[in-house]
């Protein structure tokens, strides 16, 4: 599949997308077509995380050097910003492409992109962020998403033990606190290397 294909509204390096987030906040708003109190307050709390995972996670030098040269050229995040696997994974991965210089980073919004989406289905659902790796034609050679696998894994056993949706948030939120970033950026690593 080839990433050309699709009709991008708009793209967003890392700096780009968390100014975005930032003057969301300040109008007390929300990326996307639906607008509630709860999704604002995400973006909010998103953006004090991606800021602290963003000082937090460090990429382990030899095995982002075993990445030069490589075929994936770009990297395509697929997001929103009241996505709180994203808050978490879009840091680790933008301090991933920073480190490969070769790399460009976009970010790109789901809502304002629905064939892109969809084409990157979880469980018949568009579930964010999904990460594409693609080469210099555009040609999509991985993804990745929504969330690292072992915390996937957790996740949809507690859906499927009946878990509120509520306290599944609160474990994930635990999970990633303790993760640093670190899962993402060794799954990438492991995708792509």
């Amino acid at each position: 599949m080839n990433f050309n294909q699709f009709p991008i509204v708009r793209t967003f390096s890392y700096a780009e997308y968390f100014a975005f987030c930032e003057n969301l906040v300040v109008e007390n708003s929300n990326s996307g077509p639906k607008q509630t109190e709860a999704l604002t307050n995400f973006t909010k709390l998103n953006v004090s995380r991606m800021k602290r995972v963003y000082k937090t996670v460090q990429p382990e030098a030899s095995r982002v050097e075993s990445l030069r040269g490589k075929l994936v050229s770009r990297w395509v995040v697929i997001t929103e910003s009241w996505c709180g696997d994203a808050a978490q994974s879009l840091p680790a991965l933008a301090r991933l492409a920073e480190a490969i210089p070769e790399v460009k980073f976009d970010i790109v919004l789901r809502d304002e992109n629905p064939e892109l989406i969809d084409a990157f289905l979880t469980n018949g659902g568009r579930s964010i962020p999904k990460a594409l790796f693609m080469d210099a034609n555009g040609e999509i050679l991985h993804h990745w998403g929504p969330r690292p696998q072992v915390l996937q894994e957790a996740f949809l056993a507690e859906h499927n033990a009946g878990i509120p949706h509520e306290q599944s948030v609160l474990m994930m939120q635990d999970w990633y606190n303790n993760d640093k970033g670190a899962n993402v950026a060794q799954e990438i690593l492991a995708l792509i290397g």
